[in-house]
């Protein structure tokens, strides 16, 4: 039965945006530092490419720099919750286009018949 990881991409991505937000890079080591010394380099690494990779195609370059501490926890959970909504949104979304979709079916192949 496979390990429970240390670490999961969330945590990273967390680390990453309170670093950032403190106007510092996101660098393995800091990464490193932010959750607590726990999994290894690599891990954190193969992780933190991930985020920044993300990041960097929603066309979220940078944070603010002068971000005040206080706010970065506000902001996490926003960004959870918008997170989380956007995927309720778009899986409704998604099952009216298949709704949608299969009824646009049915009358082409009633037609077809008739």
């Amino acid at each position: 039965m496979p390990r429970k990881p240390k670490v999961t991409y969330e945590d990273i991505a967390r680390a990453c945006v309170r670093i950032i937000g403190r106007g510092k890079p996101a660098t393995v080591s800091a990464v490193y530092e932010e959750v607590g010394r726990i999994s290894s380099r690599s891990t954190i690494n193969r992780l933190r490419n991930e985020f920044l990779e993300n990041f960097q195609k929603q066309g979220l370059s940078v944070l603010p720099a002068a971000m005040p501490e206080a706010l970065i926890p506000a902001i996490e959970e926003f960004w959870s919750v918008a997170r989380l909504e956007a995927g309720k949104s778009y899986s409704e979304q998604e099952a009216e286009f298949e709704a949608r979709l299969s009824e646009a079916e049915d009358q082409l192949t009633e037609a077809q018949e008739t």
